[in-house]
């Protein structure tokens, strides 16, 4: 003869499963945010930032120097980005190489890269940000900042690879806020606020 199962322990029972799920759940989000992490990484070739290990169902996608070329205007000499990532619609980071050449007389005998070299790839790593937001006809540029605060962290010596991470705040009328760092290994040693972006048809743009 069966036995009716009490409602406290049919309970208790079904919160066990629900706990199994929850967990099973979150061990999953966990291994996909791994999974995504170092591919980022791998692409890059630099670790992120570890605050930076939150993706949710975010994809990245992955631009190497010919997307780079097809989704912007710039081109050598005023070229900084070697590869980027996008992650979503407000998040980028990218890579620049910063060369002795890019340091030369800063300083002669010790090139260090100087202040404006981050801050120009900042700002370009903005940029395409920016240009994921338009289309094949527009094209992002640069038209001021707010409080154009740029702050460096120490002295870093050339050649070295840089890591930059950069965030839109904030769209309205057109205008688009983002803000920059950059990163050594995980040590932050730059920062660049209020970046302003817009975008115009590429075909003011071409001559």
């Amino acid at each position: 003869m069966s036995h009716p199962v009490p409602a406290t322990a049919a309970i208790a029972e079904d919160s066990g499963v629900c706990a199994r799920a929850v967990g099973t759940a979150r061990l999953s989000s966990i291994d996909g945010n791994l999974l995504k992490c170092r591919r980022i990484e791998q692409f890059l070739g630099a670790p992120l930032p570890s605050e930076d290990h939150q993706f949710g169902e975010s994809e990245p996608h992955l631009l190497d120097r010919s997307a780079l070329n097809d989704l912007l205007l710039e081109r050598e000499p005023f070229f900084f980005i070697d590869r980027a990532v996008a992650v979503g619609d407000r998040i980028a980071f990218a890579v620049a190489r910063m060369t002795t050449e890019r340091s030369a007389g800063h300083f002669p005998g010790r090139p260090i890269v100087p202040l404006i070299e981050l801050c120009k790839a900042m700002a370009q790593a903005g940029l395409i940000l920016i240009a994921l937001k338009g289309d094949q006809n527009e094209a992002p540029i640069a038209i001021g900042s707010g409080r154009s605060k740029a702050v460096a962290k120490g002295l870093i010596p050339a050649p070295v690879d840089i890591l930059i991470k950069v965030t839109l705040e904030t769209s309205r009328l057109k205008v688009h806020l983002v803000n920059g760092s950059t990163f050594v290994g995980t040590q932050k040693i730059g920062t660049l606020a209020d970046i302003l972006y817009t975008l115009v048809p590429k075909a003011g743009l071409l001559g």
